[in-house]
């Protein structure tokens, strides 16, 4: 009786694990393709997104040459424009005290400080990378031997959980008197 209820089991367990291994392995396959596919397309997109970065820092900083640049002139022509036209040497030195006085404020002043950089973009791409893997491994299936050795274990364990099951099932005859009560002493 325990055979057949053996034989039963495993023939529906491998029914069952021949039939989902065949359900999953084709969407595996899909899933497998597309993961890699959109990880592929976010390093991609990441490495776009970090040079870009890059080409603003190389603006601003191009930027804020240019516009060293631009007030340091602008305050040449204004020491220029000065000493040509002053009348006296006090028409020179008054200007020039002023600028001068403009000069050394920023340094009395605490510096500001600079905004820092944005962090570098970094996606997780290592853990798509093991989510295709996984999903092309299950699409692969396993072995034969591999898909033998699982039945026989999944039929050990069914019949060990049978034979568990009769053990706590086992009905007494009717009329059976109970177990006598143990004896005081």
């Amino acid at each position: 009786m325990y055979r057949r209820y053996l034989c039963i089991a495993l023939g529906f367990a491998s029914c069952l694990f021949g039939c989902a291994l065949k359900r999953i392995s084709a969407p595996a396959k899909v899933m497998a393709t597309d993961v890699a596919t959109f990880q592929g397309s976010l390093s991609r997109f990441q490495d776009d997104l970090n040079a870009e970065q890059s080409d603003e820092r190389a603006t601003i900083a191009g930027s804020n040459a240019r516009r060293d640049l631009a007030v340091a002139a602008t305050k040449e022509m204004q020491i220029e424009w000065t000493i040509t036209s002053a009348k006296n040497g006090n028409d020179i030195f008054v200007p020039l005290q002023g600028q001068g006085k403009e000069e050394v404020m920023p340094l009395l002043l605490a510096p500001t400080k600079a905004i820092p950089p944005p962090p570098a973009i970094a996606f997780p791409l290592d853990k798509l990378g093991k989510v295709a893997l996984t999903m092309q491994q299950l699409s692969t299936g396993q072995s034969p031997q591999a898909d033998i050795e699982f039945l026989v274990n999944y039929g050990i364990a069914v019949n060990k959980q049978m034979k568990s099951i009769e053990g706590k099932t086992q009905v007494k005859p009717k009329g059976a008197s109970p177990e006598p009560a143990p004896a005081k002493k």
